[in-house]
């Protein structure tokens, strides 16, 4: 027996499955048509964008199979492409800041990339010291001085050399046959900063220690001056009268120069009451500097033309409104307080003698 109502249902139901089906599929496809396509992307196999203030050049590779194209921010930062490399190059850095530019690098399928270049601002020490003492035999010394950029060095006299070791600056100086003391200065020139070594070339015991006398018909008190060590320290004597009196003082051996404080307290104290003190003084005003911070410099030099070592006082300037110009003791006694002037610095006041006796 057959049910042809029921199977008319039946197929019915088949097609219906079916146009559902469609349906979906229909919506699937309409539902990605609204969707936007991924943009190309720009692989990045290996790079090298750091830079120091010396410029120099770098790379950016890609991965291969497209055509690129770039484009810099910054003129200081070019760059060309070079198939699947992009080839960078960089001028030096003459400022001490950092700076950044960035390179947009386009692909022929659309993709796009930024990529950023850094260099670092310049980096330079500075000498740790201002002065150097070079013995007679002759000196060979380095200081690290990190740097960028180049080093121009530059010396005043032949006997002094200077160059550029790695890091280093690599300071010479040849033997000293005269055997007289001789000074010249290195100068190191970079990114416009300017730095200045001043070096001193003798012996201690055969050029600086001796005898001196006062060239100065001014003085009132004592004819002759000692220079000598003791300690490891510097002393000046000054003798010719009842008792001697030492006078201490900073030595300065890279510049060969001696530096006087004022309020200096002599060691000539025949009782523990008794004091004496060197002063610095401004004469026309009549005024005393009793603080160590006012200092005068002598800078021993040798004369050719004399063959003599002299020992001119600098001129030290104002000191709180008063120009030093003078140098006394105060004795204080039992029977008082009295100054004697030792000498007036206007002028060159020690002339070299003879050295000390052994």
């Amino acid at each position: 027996m057959s049910f042809p109502m029921a199977h008319n249902m039946k197929r019915y139901f088949c097609y219906l499955i079916l146009l559902c089906g469609l349906c979906l599929v229909g919506v699937s496809c309409g539902d990605n048509d609204d969707e936007p396509a991924a943009a190309p992307s720009i692989t990045v196999v290996r790079n090298d964008l750091h830079f120091g203030a010396k410029g120099g050049e770098g790379y950016v590779e890609l991965l291969a199979g497209a055509q690129y194209q770039v484009s810099s921010s910054s003129a200081w930062c070019t760059a060309l492409v070079d198939g699947s490399f992009i080839r960078v190059t960089v001028t030096d850095n003459d400022g001490f800041e950092g700076r950044t530019a960035i390179l947009t690098v386009t692909s022929s399928d659309g993709g796009v990339l930024e990529l950023p270049v850094q260099q670092r601002g310049i980096v330079l020490g500075t000498l740790p010291v201002n002065s150097v003492f070079a013995p007679n035999a002759g000196l060979r010394i380095a200081y690290y001085l990190p740097h960028d950029l180049d080093v121009e060095i530059s010396a005043d006299q032949p006997w002094l050399h200077g160059e550029m070791v790695g890091d280093s600056v690599v300071i010479s100086a040849d033997p000293n046959a005269g055997g007289h003391i001789r000074r010249a200065q290195l100068t190191l020139m970079c990114a416009g900063v300017t730095d200045v070594l001043k070096v001193a070339q003798y012996s201690l015991k055969d050029e600086v220690l001796g005898n001196y006398t006062l060239a100065n018909p001014e003085v009132t008190m004592g004819t002759t001056v000692r220079i000598f060590e003791r300690n490891d320290s510097i002393f000046m004597r000054f003798t010719g009268v009842e008792e001697w009196k030492d006078v201490p003082v900073d030595f300065d051996r890279g510049d060969c120069k001696l530096i006087f404080h004022s309020a200096m307290d002599l060691n000539s104290k025949p009782t523990s009451s008794d004091s004496d003190t060197g002063y610095f003084y401004d004469s026309s005003a009549n005024r005393i500097a009793t603080n160590a911070d006012a200092t005068m410099v002598a800078r021993l030099q040798y004369y050719p033309d004399r063959d003599i070592v002299y020992c001119p006082l600098e001129d030290g300037g104002t000191w709180h409104g008063f120009k030093l110009d003078g140098f006394l003791i105060r004795t204080s006694r039992a029977m008082g307080t009295y100054n004697v002037t030792l000498m007036n610095i206007n002028q060159p006041f020690l002339l070299r003698m003879s050295g000390l006796e052994e």
